[in-house]
């Protein structure tokens, strides 16, 4: 079995995009959940199977992924860098603030790099199909995420981009001077991040930073990627001046895809205090 994965972070390029998990649960309708970030990832606390510990909240991800040693592999996602092997485990409990699912199915990776990465002890990553149908709202000032499953999230918002569901990414658009570009987005990416293909084609809206990093495949090999400065793009009605993105070849992996894209937007580099994302409504307002 194969299915996407797409797994970005700064250093740890393996961004995850996965398709939707079939969960069950009860809950209230509204839940607050305290975060804190660490090297530009929002890390939350949960506990699955009375085991309590740090997970990653990554929208860029619908499935729950567990820090595990991996022994058969028989399950692949196939990430921008490569197959990543996984196996498929069965959760009996989840619990994240006030919020509770059973008998859930969840996939064990090595996330061992990450987790040196972050410095801290890393359970694993959780996605956002578990808090469907709510609206998130994701307060950078109060560190907290907050989940409704009402109006009141975005009842006094005015700016919003749409996006869509593509072969499981969630994409919206992006216009650069004056034309349109497909980007995912994701909390779970530490930077933006720019297909090299498509910025051949408009180079002159780039500049030179002098910067770049190293970018850490899902096989284990290193690469030094380039960082440049976009003059500005605009999302939805917001325009967004001089961000810096991380260029890296998606051409593999957007032969995955039915529709290329052009990037990965990071909503955490944003400069913005709060961002709602509406699940069913597919809108993100700032």
């Amino acid at each position: 079995m194969k299915t996407r994965l797409t797994y970005i972070l700064l250093f740890l390029l393996n961004a995850l995009f996965i398709s939707v998990l079939s969960a069950s649960g009860v809950d209230d309708s509204r839940v607050t959940i305290p975060f804190q970030v660490i090297n530009g990832l929002i890390i939350v606390e949960a506990e699955i199977d009375d085991r309590v510990g740090n997970y990653i909240f990554d929208t860029g991800a619908e499935e729950l992924i567990l820090n595990k040693e991996v022994r058969s592999g028989k399950t692949l996602f196939s990430s921008i860098n490569g197959d990543l092997a996984t196996e498929e485990v069965n959760i009996n409990l989840l619990k994240i603030g006030n919020l509770t699912h059973s008998r859930i199915k969840a996939y064990s990776t090595d996330l061992g790099s990450m987790e040196s990465y972050l410095n801290i002890s890393l359970q694993g990553v959780i996605g956002c199909s578990l808090f469907m149908p709510r609206k998130i709202k994701i307060d950078f000032d109060a560190k907290e995420i907050v989940l409704s499953t009402t109006n009141d999230l975005i009842s006094d918002r005015i700016s919003f981009v749409r996006f869509e569901m593509m072969d499981g990414v969630p994409v919206c658009p992006v216009d650069i001077e004056g034309r349109p570009y497909l980007f995912g987005f994701d909390t779970g990416a530490t930077m933006h991040v720019f297909d090299q293909g498509v910025y051949d084609n408009i180079k002159d809206h780039f500049m030179d930073t002098g910067l770049d990093t190293y970018v850490t495949t899902g096989t284990g090999e290193k690469t030094v990627n380039e960082i440049l400065s976009l003059n500005s793009f605009m999302l939805g009605n917001q325009e967004v001046h001089n961000a810096h993105f991380l260029m890296q070849d998606l051409s593999e992996f957007n032969k995955s895809m039915k529709q290329p894209i052009s990037g990965v937007l990071s909503l955490t580099t944003l400069e913005t205090k709060s961002i709602v994302i509406d699940l069913q409504e597919k809108r993100i307002y700032f």
